[in-house]
């Protein structure tokens, strides 16, 4: 009986020393509830609670007056299925914001013209290299 109990206190301390390690190493997706490893989870840029890599949702942020080169592309948003919704309509109303000071600007005949940025050593190797590898790739 001594050893059926000693026997039952290994089960149990294995079993603790499992759940340990498993709430150590993995977490719940904040939007669909699984449990995965830290090393597979992302953080959403919005709302900032960890999310699987099926439930993020990556989208591209483009300036309303197009303020972006080859060296500065434009910027990733991160987020979870739930906040994309709210993140897109956010950037979406900002973005016609800003078009509607430059149409404003514009009727009122104090726009400013577009600044030519003279092409940098960076990007002209970017934009080079990207024809040479476009040409190698055909041929």
């Amino acid at each position: 009986q001594h050893v059926d109990r000693a026997w039952e206190q290994t089960q149990a301390n294995v079993q603790q020393l499992q759940n340990t390690l498993e709430e150590s190493t993995s977490q719940p997706c904040a939007a669909c509830s699984k449990r995965f490893l830290w090393t597979r989870m992302s953080t959403c840029d919005e709302c900032k609670h960890p999310v699987c890599q099926g439930c993020v949702t990556s989208f591209q942020i483009f300036s309303p007056l197009g303020h972006y080169t080859l060296s500065l592309p434009p910027q990733r948003a991160r987020c979870c299925t739930p906040c994309g919704p709210l993140v897109k309509t956010r950037i979406k109303r900002s973005n016609i914001k800003e078009r509607m000071k430059r149409t404003t600007a514009f009727l009122e005949g104090t726009l400013e013209p577009y600044t030519y940025q003279v092409e940098g050593k960076l990007d002209k190797s970017y934009r080079l290299s990207g024809n040479l590898m476009q040409g190698a790739q055909n041929f």
